[in-house]
This record gives C-alpha cells, sequence and structure tokens, in this order.
C-alpha cells in the first residue's frame, strides 16, 4: 500500500497550503524537521566566485534558480581542459644519464631561464637522486647546467606572493632534494659556469665538490628579494667555507667570480673556460680510481661534521610571506617582463629600418 509519500499517492490537503506564504512557512518547517539533507534549491547562495580549477567532471547546478540569475540565454558549455600541463605531459628540466663507467650526468635542462629552479624541477631533481641512490652500479654524480650556465637560483615566480604554509613546503622541499643529494654514498662533484647564484649555489654547496670557471659568478642575493636561503645552503657554506664567508656572502648580497670563490674554498678549483671539460674529467679519474666501499665510508665519517642552521625553512618561509618581500620580488618580476618587451620592441624597429629588399624575379 503506498504511503502518503508516494508519488502515486493523492496529496492530503493539509501536506501542502494553498497560500504561498504559508507555502514557505510548511516548506521551511519540513526542512528542519528532516534528517536528509536539504534539496539545493534550499541552500542558501554561495557568495563566493567559483573556483577555476574545478575539476572537469564536477556536475554544474541545474537548478531553475541558478539558471535565471545567468547572464544571458542559459547554455550548455564544454568544460574548458586545464591550463597547466599533466606531469607526463609537462617538458622535462631535469635530466639523468648514467655512462658506462658508472657517472650520473645530472642535467638542469632550462637553458632559457637559466636553469631556474621551479618547484617541478626540485621534485625531478629529488627523483632522480632517489634512483642514483638505489642504482648501485652508479659511482659518482656529475651535476651542471644546460647552455653554459649552472643555475640562476630559484624561480622568482615560484616565491612572488606564497603564503608561509606554501613557502614553508617548498622550503623543505628543496632542502630534502639537496639534502638526499649531500647523503649520497658516493661523491658528487657541481660543474659551475656562467651563473651560481642563490638556490643554484645551495645546489653546488650540496656536492661533495665544485669545479668552476675563472668567470663563473657565485653568491646569495637573496635579501635582496626579501627572501632567506632555505634549502641548506648556508650551513654548507659555513661547513665549507667557515662563517665569515657565509656571512659576507648572505649579508652584502655580492657576487664573486669563481677565481675569488677559490680563494675563499667556496669552490675546490677554478679555470678557465677552455679547460673546464678537462678539469671536471681530471677529478672524475681521481674519484673513479679510488675504492668505492672506501669512498662511501669517508663521505660517511665526515657527514658527522656537517652542521644545520637552526630554523632555515620557518625563518625562509616568515621572510618569504612579508609584504614588503612579496613587493621586492614583484618589483623584480616587472623589471624582467619590461626589460624582455623593451628587448623586442628594439628587434621590430630594427626590422623596420632595415626591411628586405626582393628584387625583380622573385616575389
Amino acid at each position: 500500500m503506498p504511503t502518503c509519500c508516494s508519488p502515486r499517492s493523492p496529496r492530503p490537503s493539509w501536506a501542502a497550503p494553498s497560500s504561498p506564504a504559508a507555502r514557505a512557512r510548511w516548506r521551511a518547517l519540513r526542512s528542519a524537521r528532516s534528517s536528509s539533507p536539504p534539496s539545493p534549491r534550499a541552500s542558501p547562495r554561495s557568495t563566493c566566485r567559483p573556483s577555476t580549477s574545478r575539476s572537469p567532471s564536477a556536475p554544474r547546478s541545474s537548478s531553475p534558480s541558478s539558471s535565471t540569475r545567468s547572464r544571458g540565454a542559459a547554455r550548455h558549455e564544454p568544460s574548458r581542459p586545464p591550463t597547466v600541463p599533466t606531469r607526463e605531459e609537462a617538458p622535462v628540466s631535469v635530466t639523468l644519464e648514467v655512462d658506462a663507467r658508472g657517472v650520473a650526468h645530472l642535467t638542469l635542462d632550462r637553458a632559457a631561464k637559466r636553469n631556474a629552479l621551479d618547484m617541478a624541477m626540485v621534485d625531478a631533481l629529488a627523483e632522480h637522486v632517489a634512483t642514483v641512490a638505489a642504482d648501485p652500479s652508479v659511482r659518482l654524480v656529475v651535476v651542471r647546467g644546460a647552455g653554459g650556465t649552472f643555475c640562476a637560483g630559484a624561480d622568482i615566480a615560484d616565491w612572488a606572493a606564497p603564503s608561509n604554509a606554501v613557502a614553508a613546503d617548498q622550503s623543505r622541499r628543496g632542502a630534502d632534494a639537496f639534502g638526499a643529494l649531500a647523503a649520497l654514498g658516493v661523491p658528487s662533484v657541481a660543474v659551475v659556469e656562467g651563473v651560481c647564484v642563490g638556490g643554484g649555489l645551495e645546489l653546488a654547496m650540496a656536492c661533495d665538490l665544485r669545479v668552476a670557471t675563472d668567470g663563473a659568478l657565485l653568491g646569495l642575493p637573496e635579501l635582496g628579494l626579501g627572501n632567506l636561503p632555505s634549502w641548506g645552503g648556508t650551513a654548507r657554506i659555513v661547513d665549507v667555507a667557515g662563517l665569515g664567508v657565509a656571512r659576507h656572502l648572505l649579508l652584502s648580497g655580492e657576487l664573486v667570480s669563481g677565481a675569488r670563490a677559490a680563494e675563499l674554498l667556496l669552490v675546490t678549483e677554478a679555470v678557465p673556460a677552455t679547460g673546464l671539460d678537462a678539469a671536471v674529467e681530471a677529478v672524475v679519474d681521481r674519484l673513479l680510481a679510488a675504492e668505492p666501499l672506501a669512498v662511501s665510508l669517508a663521505k660517511t665519517a665526515l657527514a658527522g661534521f656537517a652542521g644545520h642552521l637552526p630554523h632555515e625553512d620557518a625563518l625562509a618561509a616568515y621572510t618569504a610571506g612579508l609584504d614588503s618581500s612579496r613587493d621586492r620580488k614583484q618589483d623584480f618580476l616587472d623589471r624582467k617582463a619590461a626589460a624582455r618587451a623593451a628587448k623586442a620592441a628594439a628587434a621590430a624597429t630594427a626590422v623596420t629600418d632595415h626591411p628586405t629588399v626582393v628584387t625583380e624575379g622573385h616575389r
């Protein structure tokens, strides 16, 4: 026997008052007494703008009330594809190759951005380091940058206006990746040429040895942007070159040449650019000539002396979220954009001033 709630049963006269006001009060009373969740019609209208990152599979509201609020006639629009490529579709910016000798070559391959490290590259670096750590055939790691430059540091776009939580997460991920590189049981060599600043210098310091060109530029300019190094570089500079050198580089923001960096012990040796490959190969040969187990044990013994800057992650996250820090980084990005626009305008003017001459018969 159907109940009074069955769609086929006649509705009793008391179920729906005829007056609109009474009907509204009746619906509100039934909604309050019902244990089931309210219908979409009864839910309050959200005052927030819908998120643009909604999954394409998320259902759109089909209630009449929402359709009447939309501008223009209601229409069904296909979901927009995501604008950010997936990890599989994104270009590979960190590559790993292991040669027949067991030398793992880690290359930062983002030359158009002077190999600036965005967080996808940091994560890829961490994955490659884990691969190296699990491969018993690897005896040595060589880290270098593509395009004649090592690394221009962290990508400022990732640090322009992060929340404290995001900045702390990015600090932790970078520190973990560089820490894993430093903790490898095999030696690592950074090939420093061109620019090696900020996070790039921190990456180089995570390696056991550093071979640089005389003209390379190394430094920690983060304070000028309102940031602090957060990927372990400050403590490693103290370990390698001493507290005085770390103070000078961090507080002054000065960029020193590769030749000067060798004098400060920041790099193992500095050579002319034409002799860089030969110098790196000589270091590799010496390391490969040693007994692998002895090398691993030596690294283990030395690891006990490595220090850590207390609260480095928390300090970096705090400074990255300051309004003054965000303003400095935004100013940096604006100046870079203006420089690119000026360069493009100059190129366009040059083409206008020197049009291509088309000779008869080649039109």
